[in-house]
């Protein structure tokens, strides 16, 4: 027996005086580009609504979208086919996020009544969520850059390919304002470059500039300082496929920068400090050098750190022509140790024979053997970003930092971690 439901009553809210109809896909990534903003604990409810406006104008039926924690301000223009009246309204950006994320259908529906207080969502015919607006006055208004001081064109992959090689190197300390971001700077106006450091590593990443213009007298540069939670913000959007073949325009102006792509445009107050002359640290004159696959590295020091003491989680590194230990000690007697051979035996298998062929898996350059020791996490963290490629680490002795430095995608890196002291009697050379 066929049981019939009774459909959603389309007039629970008497008259809509405007409607919207949204592709569910394109209308939740947007949201999810704003979630990154949202304060959950704000004490200022409004900053925890989206603000949605609606224009229908003789150029284009759009939504405007846009979020802000006061600091951050995103706002995205998104193209729509049916709509009824212009309006803007706010809506809680956590619940209406989840809502969207799990409707079933392609497109779904907004419907409001002039006096803005209650919004309802339709998916489909039998679907329908009711929420609670706030007044639009409230939320606040954010006025673009128009007069930049500076102007400069990336592409969005070279900027999310940036953040990606210096984000992790960004300090925690609250203390240390001025290392809470990462400094974005311009010497030359020919290249665009990215640092951040705590102390312990250095990351820096550098891009060719496409254009750059200035509307002031300066042949210093510029330079500022991003807040860790915008370069959040910009590395979500930035990375994405759809976005990152697409020009990025920056602008630079007082204490706001401001980032133009496609239709999206995010900005963001900067940090108020100095920071320090990074390049005095980048170490030279380096005298001994390993050149081999990041991946194997990587993975064997993430296994040797497994029996290593969580706070410091040290890794020692014994090196010379033959082969790379690596070692690490724990609690009590626990150690691990693991040999990379310089030339190891790759084998051959086929249908007819069996073979043994001899591989180089790394180069060392250098008249003598190293030990040095490094914190597990400041390597693995530098490896992760190197995509499984062949990477020169440089190394004078054991108490100067390792210098890394590679170029790829047309974006040149640059790592600098510091190593650490470890009692004598774990420093000794690994026995064989």
């Amino acid at each position: 027996m066929n049981t019939k439901y009774p459909k959603v009553d389309h007039n629970d809210l008497v008259i809509s005086d405007f409607n919207i109809k949204l592709d569910t896909k394109n209308f939740s990534r947007a949201l999810n580009f704003c979630m990154p903003i949202l304060e959950k604990k704000n004490v200022d409810q409004i900053l925890s609504n989206v603000k949605l406006t609606h224009i229908n104008d003789t150029v284009e039926k759009r939504l405007e979208i846009s979020a802000t924690d006061g600091d951050i301000f995103i706002y995205q223009k998104l193209p729509i086919k049916i709509s009824k009246n212009d309006i803007s309204i706010t809506l809680p950006l956590q619940a209406l996020n989840e809502i969207v994320k799990k409707i079933p259908h392609d497109e779904f529906t907004i419907y409001c009544n002039q006096d803005n207080k209650i919004v309802q969502i339709k998916g489909g015919e039998y679907l329908e969520f009711n929420l609670a607006t706030l007044p639009i006055n409230l939320f606040p208004v954010i006025e673009e850059l128009t007069d930049a001081d500076f102007i400069i064109h990336v592409t969005a992959m070279q900027l999310a390919q940036m953040i990606e090689y210096t984000k992790f190197a960004i300090s925690t300390e609250e203390t240390r304002y001025n290392l809470n971001g990462i400094y974005l700077h311009s010497k030359d106006y020919k290249s665009l470059i990215a640092v951040a450091t705590d102390g312990h590593r250095l990351a820096s990443a550098k891009c060719t500039i496409d254009t750059f213009k200035t509307n002031i007298s300066s042949s210093d540069g510029f330079g500022v300082i991003l807040p860790r939670k915008t370069i959040t913000e910009l590395y979500k959007i930035f990375k994405e496929p759809s976005i990152n073949q697409y020009n990025v325009i920056i602008k630079v102006k007082s204490n706001k920068i401001q980032f133009d792509c496609q239709n999206i445009t995010i900005i963001s107050k900067l940090i108020d400090g100095n920071f320090p002359e990074y390049e005095l640290f980048i170490p030279a004159n380096n005298t001994k050098k390993i050149i081999l696959n990041s991946n194997d590295l990587s993975e064997s020091i993430d296994r040797v750190s497994t029996i290593a003491v969580e706070k410091s989680k040290i890794v020692i590194l014994d090196l010379d022509h033959h082969a790379i230990t690596i070692r690490a000690h724990g609690n009590a007697q626990c150690k691990a140790k693991e040999l990379l051979l310089r030339q190891q035996q790759n084998n051959k298998n086929d249908q007819h024979q069996s073979s043994k062929q001899e591989v180089e898996k790394y180069e060392y350059i250098g008249d003598d053997q190293l030990t040095i020791a490094f914190n597990a996490k400041y390597l693995l963290d530098v490896l992760s970003v190197c995509n499984n490629i062949k990477i020169p680490i440089e190394f004078k002795d054991s108490i100067s930092p390792a210098l890394i430095q590679f170029e790829e995608k047309n974006t040149s890196a640059t790592f600098i971690i510091m190593p650490v002291s470890v009692p004598t009697q774990e420093f000794v050379s690994a026995p064989t």
